[in-house]
């Protein structure tokens, strides 16, 4: 058959404040199966996709390396996928999966556009009626993991029992949802597949953390394939043609039925509305999380209620996802934990979940829960000055408090009895000072006293961690901007305030 070329865009994307992203062009052979009619046109390079994404200049450009991943990862201009991949790994069966299921994403891409959307009288095991294009895609898949040679077991959503793919057990194991919203298909609305990858040869008595790889491909006006690897920083793209997550206020609500007898659900989401969030909701979940990616901003969240059940997938659509967004420098939560660190037990296992920038995970497992795992291990790190805290915080916090403490702002002369107590005349407005980083001590470190002084004063202050850089914040939105909370001890010789 004919082939015709298929161009490839790539973009790496992190949710965090510094981190720069890139476009690359590249043209790629189409599948052998594509119609001829399935014809490129040019794409032009222009603005990234997301309000806080910017293209850096070459020179600037700075590639994170792991122990685990000397090689460089960065998405150069003319890069093809394949390209890419042999720079981020250097597992050849790894590279092989990956370009095997790129190529039948780009099969399903055309499939989606020409497949009958009919229902075939059948349901899968979760209860869900099956269609047409379902059963052609989940058969899609299964072959392109089969002639990938490296996948020893795979599982789908539509047919969620072992397959054996004739790989080796020494391989690797994918589970995945071939065509998440397949029921919109018809009314033209944004669809997907979602698939994630673990080594060897097993799929329960795993967690979702312990994927080697996760992607989606996302079947539109644009057909991007979005994948992230274990040991490579960034979640990337890749824009099929056939021509670090900040924060917002967008929200993508799901099981919306969950509030009638989920009271908390309902205040969160009165929360969204009361604050002005913008509702960016398509009932599509690859859609919804991919937003995420893109714009950076959104909240996406699926509920459980007593009368409304959870209906996620952990193992075919919440692990995968939850390692892109995570891997893409945002969170995800089922209301006390990450959702990569839920042991799947069962292939059909259901949750709850949230994908969003840290601020909004802590304010979902708040509202749900009353407290955050994300918030107390921010809390519970360095204080400034010596901490009275356990001896027994995790390191983790510690580092996590040191990284975002890059300055230490006091607030003084706040208290009009302790001006008064000083002798001093009272201000009108609060005295902002600085203190060196150098205050940081480890808990229950040593605080040295300067020669010549003898005795120093004691104050027990309240230390707040604003959690992201902020200008001219209105009073309105300013605990947005907190991250958590640490006690701070001021020593100070008397007469010399």
């Amino acid at each position: 058959m004919e082939t015709t070329s298929v161009t490839c865009c790539a973009r790496e994307t992190a949710l965090l404040p510094n981190v720069s992203s890139q476009h690359s062009i590249t043209s790629l052979p189409a599948p052998r199966s594509i119609s001829p009619s399935f014809t490129s046109r040019s794409l032009k390079t222009s603005s990234l996709f997301g309000e806080s994404l910017r293209v850096a200049p070459k020179s600037s450009l700075k590639v994170a390396r792991t122990k685990k991943s000397p090689l460089v990862t960065r998405c150069e201009i003319g890069d093809s996928l394949e390209e890419f991949l042999s720079k981020s790994t250097s597992d050849k069966g790894l590279i092989r999966l990956m370009m095997c299921l790129g190529e039948a994403l780009r099969t399903i891409a055309f499939k989606v556009r020409t497949t009958s959307c009919g229902g075939t009288a059948c349901v899968n095991s979760f209860g869900d009626e099956q269609l047409a294009v379902d059963m052609l895609v989940d058969k899609l898949l299964f072959e392109a993991l089969t002639y990938s040679h490296f996948c020893k077991y795979a599982c789908s959503e539509e047919v969620p029992e072992l397959q054996d793919m004739g790989g080796p057990a020494e391989g690797f194991s994918v589970a995945f949802d071939p065509l998440d919203g397949s029921s919109i298909v018809d009314t033209n609305f944004t669809v997907g597949t979602i698939f994630g990858v673990w080594p060897g040869d097993k799929l329960t008595g795993v967690t979702g953390r312990d994927q080697v790889a996760a992607a989606m491909g996302i079947f539109g006006p644009r057909t991007p394939y979005v994948l992230a690897l274990k040991d490579v920083p960034g979640t990337h793209e890749f824009l099929l043609l056939d021509e670090e997550i900040g924060e917002g206020k967008m929200f993508s609500p799901g099981n919306l039925r969950a509030t009638f007898d989920n009271p908390d659900y309902a205040k969160l989401i009165d929360y969204y509305v009361k604050e002005k969030y913008t509702l960016r909701y398509t009932g599509g979940m690859v859609p919804d999380v991919n937003q995420i990616i893109v714009k950076e901003k959104v909240i996406f969240t699926n509920v459980t209620s007593p009368t409304a059940k959870a209906k996620l997938r952990l193992l075919f659509e919440v692990a995968p996802l939850g390692f892109l967004i995570e891997k893409a420098g945002g969170f995800s939560s089922d209301g006390k934990q990450s959702v990569l660190d839920k042991v799947i037990v069962n292939l059909d296992d259901q949750t709850q979940v949230a994908y969003g920038s840290k601020n909004e995970i802590i304010r979902f497992e708040e509202t749900l829960y009353g407290s955050s795992r994300l918030l107390s291990q921010l809390s519970g790190g360095r204080a400034i000055g010596k901490s009275f805290s356990s001896r027994n915080m995790a390191t983790k916090a510690h580092e996590n408090l040191i990284s975002m403490g890059i300055k230490i702002i006091v607030v003084g002369r706040n208290y009009a009895a302790h001006a008064k107590e000083l002798g001093n005349a009272i201000p009108k407005e609060s005295v902002l000072f600085m203190k060196p980083t150098s205050s940081y001590l480890e808990n229950a470190g040593t605080i040295e006293v300067p020669h010549p002084l003898e005795s120093l004063d004691h104050e027990v202050e309240l230390a707040v961690i604003i959690s992201q850089r902020a200008r001219d914040v209105p009073e309105a939105t300013a605990m947005d901007y907190v991250g958590g909370y640490a006690l701070a001890l001021d020593d100070c010789q008397g007469n010399r305030r």
